[in-house]
């Protein structure tokens, strides 16, 4: 029974005497609760969601029911389910039914939903009922009713990529939301203390400082948590225990097992995360001057701290540079300019360069084979492949196509198995398919067929696939160049391991091409390979490549075309009539806009876009998403949301 709604607000000092900061969180959320709102926590790992809720259901007396989102979750999971047994022995009655967290929160308590974006549309739709009209019906069961204490909690990391979906503006709508950070490094410090104690204050301040670095290293997409920095001050004593190992031997060892799960490394990144953790040790040491510890570079890098800047600039230590690299500057006349690794990083000067000065880069590689060899077989090829490929010897031409492949299919790899199971929930009589029992398909099977076994009457609810055909259609005209290339190449070969099959791959300039048919089978490192290969030259010919991929998924229950493309098309005419014969056409652009325009289309409608982008106009007519993709780290999300959508 409710106990009105100020009865939340009075539990304000009891709750925040149990966590460490988070004044302005706890006030929003119980101010929330208290306005009978349900709400949705945004935020990475680590940031103290589940400890406030926790700590909220305890001081006021609600019960917390707990549900783990993912793509197995059905509605019957949340909502309850009759008993097999006792329907076929019996029939249905209430006092059969057994009752999911959702129905057990509405009769007074708060159902919590971690991961959130994982949940099912089809599953996550069952809530919007409950919490707009407080009630909830259920066949053969009837109705029930919400508690005024009923509660919705929700949370997502906005960062994860993989096995999420796309979360319905009708249901995010429904919800209020809290965007939560990480806490300061004094809070961090206080809530490690708080959870392994005091004894050693430096392993203590080494880890929160550590944690904390990893949080805005260049190689890795998210960092790790506070809970990081509590399991490794944990093993570090462990260690202590139960080996000889030195002071420093036992804090590298505990970073390694205790953090080397919890960084989450940039798509680009080709390390391993334990040699990153062994960098970033190394600079958290030095940066901290703690008087007695040294380390070794064991990993032939280092981080320094550039006091001016406030940043982390890597340079190499196993690189010996004497010469320098000519640049032509305004007046025509050459100045030298030294690149060692004192100064700057060779890599990234190159980068720098690529674009403007591509002969000038392509000689300087061209003398020093070795340093050639180390700069294209790292990331940094992506971004200088497309503009010096043809100027370079061929021998190093094919080698840099070969590490940017490769490093491209590394990627792919990462990403392609984003998504959730697709397909919608079907009733099939193959109880293998699923744990998920349909009672009443099932009961009407027993009374048809009386003399068979129950194995074979069972009806399950599985998710069939549907029989998917997707084409990637890239752009390869005059002002595709630099990392957009690499960004599509990373897309095509995502979507040869994603599918496996029944996909296809059209290029398209001043005429459309088909590089791979639908019904071919192409290992992703040849598709990879083909679209580095080809020239960036011509118009843009949407319309054409659209009808070329068409005609490569019309025998599908489902056409999908992923459009990348950095311009509006130039060339063939309005492709906004094929954009509509696919069932999603999702678009990917890599050209920021920066005004608007008005155009009317070939059928008479009328648009208004921002300037240089009416292909967002295509995937509005193609019923597909859009969105803007400028790094090789952008790519993960954009295609979750083109394949989850």
């Amino acid at each position: 029974m409710s106990q009105g709604n100020g009865h939340y607000l009075r539990h304000l000092p009891t709750i925040a005497a149990q966590i460490v900061g988070r004044d302005h969180e706890i006030e929003t959320i119980l101010a929330t609760l208290a306005a009978g709102k349900h709400i949705i926590l945004e935020g990475p790992p680590g940031t103290t969601k589940s400890t406030i809720l926790r700590a909220i259901t305890e001081a006021v007396g609600l019960p917390l029911y707990y549900v783990a989102g993912s793509g197995d979750l059905t509605p019957s999971k949340l909502i309850g389910h009759f008993n097999p047994a006792h329907v076929m022995k019996d029939t249905y009655h209430p006092d059969h039914f057994n009752e999911g967290p959702l129905m057990h929160a509405m009769r007074g308590g708060f159902l919590f939903i971690e991961e959130f974006n994982r949940v099912p549309p089809d599953t996550a739709n069952v809530l919007i009922t409950a919490i707009e009209e407080g009630e909830l019906t259920i066949p053969r069961y009837g109705t029930i009713s919400a508690d005024p204490d009923f509660r919705v909690i929700c949370a997502h990391n906005t960062l994860d990529d993989v096995g999420t979906v796309r979360i319905s503006r009708a249901l995010y709508d429904r919800f209020c939301c809290l965007r939560m950070d990480y806490q300061s490094q004094e809070e961090e410090l206080e809530v490690l203390s708080r959870s392994v104690g005091d004894a050693d204050e430096t392993i203590n301040l080494v880890a929160v400082h550590l944690v904390r670095a990893t949080r805005r290293h260049k190689e890795i997409r998210q960092g790790a948590s506070i809970r990081g920095a509590i399991d490794m001050v944990t093993l570090f004593h462990g260690l202590g225990l139960l080996s000889d190992l030195s002071y420093i031997e036992r804090m590298e060892e505990a970073m390694l097992m205790g953090l080397s799960s919890k960084v989450w490394l940039s798509d680009a990144c080709t390390r391993l995360p334990e040699e990153v953790l062994n960098d970033i040790l190394d600079q958290v040491l030095m940066s901290l001057e703690l008087e007695g510890l040294e380390k070794s570079f064991a990993f032939g890098a280092a981080f320094r701290l550039d006091e001016d800047k406030g940043e982390e600039e890597v340079f190499r230590d196993d690189v010996e540079v004497d010469d320098s690299l000519p640049k032509s500057d305004p007046m025509g006349q050459k100045r030298e300019i030294e690149v060692s690794v004192d100064e700057k990083d060779l890599a990234d000067e190159l980068k720098k360069r690529a674009k403007d000065n591509p002969e000038d880069v392509s000689r300087f590689l061209n003398q020093h084979p070795e340093i050639a060899a180390r700069i294209l077989a790292s990331p940094d090829v992506l971004e200088m492949y497309s503009y010096i490929k043809d100027k370079l010897d061929e021998e190093l031409k094919e080698a840099a196509k070969r590490y940017a492949s490769r490093l491209i299919i590394k990627i792919a790899t990462k990403i392609a198995s984003l998504g959730v199971k697709s397909g919608n929930l079907e009733a099939v009589a193959d109880y293998l398919a699923s744990d998920e029992i349909e009672i009443d398909k099932t009961l009407e099977r027993i009374v048809e067929r009386p003399t068979e076994s129950i194995e074979d009457n069972l009806v399950v609810l599985a998710r069939k696939p549907e029989r998917k055909g997707c084409v990637v259609i890239l752009d390869h005209s005059s002002s595709m160049q630099g990392i957009k290339v690499s960004i599509a190449a990373l897309t095509a070969a995502t979507i040869a391991l994603h599918f496996k099959e029944n996909y296809g791959v059209v290029a398209f300039a001043t005429r459309a091409t088909l590089l791979k048919r639908i019904t071919q089978t192409v290992a992703p490192t040849v598709v990879a390979e083909e679209v580095l290969s080809l020239d960036a030259r011509g118009y843009t010919n949407i319309r054409e490549a659209l009808q070329l991929a068409l005609g490569e998924v019309r025998s599908y229950d489902h056409k999908i075309g992923i459009l990348l493309t950095d311009g509006d098309w130039t060339y063939g005419g309005d492709p906004l009539q094929m954009a509509r014969l696919f069932d999603r056409l999702h678009v990917i652009g890599l050209e920021d806009p920066h005004a608007y325009q008005d155009f009317y289309a070939s059928d008479g409608r009328f648009h208004q876009t921002r300037y240089g982008s009416r292909i967002e106009v295509l995937a509005k007519e193609g019923r597909g998403m859009f969105a803007y993709v400028r790094t090789i780290d952008e790519v993960p999300l954009a295609l979750t949301r083109c394949l989850t959508s």
